[in-house]
């Protein structure tokens, strides 16, 4: 079962320059077709730059215990 992507939550996506994670800064839906996506602030990337990752793309990070 896959987990709910809400704001705050640290994510992983594959991206054209390899694996990426970040934390959700915000969740909307596309006005054209309406497919779900979210506002990534991606680590280790210049402060407050974010990316636009559809939602089927991204995986909750896992928690190291």
């Amino acid at each position: 079962m896959k987990t709910e992507i809400t704001v705050g939550m640290r994510v992983e996506f594959d991206s054209e320059y390899g694996p990426q994670r970040g934390v959700v800064v915000g969740v909307q839906k596309d006005i054209g077709n309406a497919q779900g996506f979210a506002v990534v602030e991606v680590d280790h990337a210049l402060s407050g730059m974010t990316q636009c990752v559809p939602l089927v793309n991204l995986q909750a990070e896992a928690v190291a215990a």
